[in-house]
């Protein structure tokens, strides 16, 4: 499954890959997560029947945990709403994946800052900037362990 989420050429959302051939109820398939924005309760959930991805999906509540939509028929519908824990699974990850990134971009960022006033600074304050270049290197060394548990 891919968490890192990729923009949808034609509408800009934030696309979350489902995991291949792990979704699927009779000939009908989930593939993937249309994300509007980081912060809408609303998902769009893309599906396959006999392998041909339709035009429509099948909207989700994120907060309520369900389907807006059903399939025509019943058996079907029935397991694939059962497949909502594990799309809204997906769907967190992909944003403890984003979240974890900025994280990440900030330390970075705040790390490069430090080491150019370290080398521009003298005497006690350049110290001072070498023990904030260490601790910031420390944050990134366990950010890097947490994201290679996930």
């Amino acid at each position: 499954m891919s968490t890192t989420g990729e923009p949808h050429a034609a509408t800009g959302r934030t696309i979350v890959h489902l995991p291949a051939s792990g979704m699927k109820a009779g000939n009908v398939e989930l593939v993937q997560v249309e994300l509007a924005s980081p912060i809408s309760p609303f998902a769009l959930v893309r599906y396959t029947v006999d392998g041909k991805l339709q035009d429509y999906g099948l909207r989700l509540d994120l907060d309520k945990r369900a389907f807006l939509d059903a399939l025509d028929d019943a058996e079907t519908n029935r397991e694939v709403r059962a497949f909502v824990p594990e799309v809204i699974d997906a769907v967190i990850a992909h944003q403890d994946a984003v979240i974890a990134h900025q994280a990440f971009e900030r330390v970075l960022a705040d790390l490069q800052e430090f080491a150019k006033k370290a080398v521009a600074s003298q005497g006690t304050e350049g110290a001072r900037e070498g023990d904030r270049i260490a601790t910031a290197i420390e944050d990134l060394k366990v950010m890097t362990r947490n994201l290679s548990r996930d």
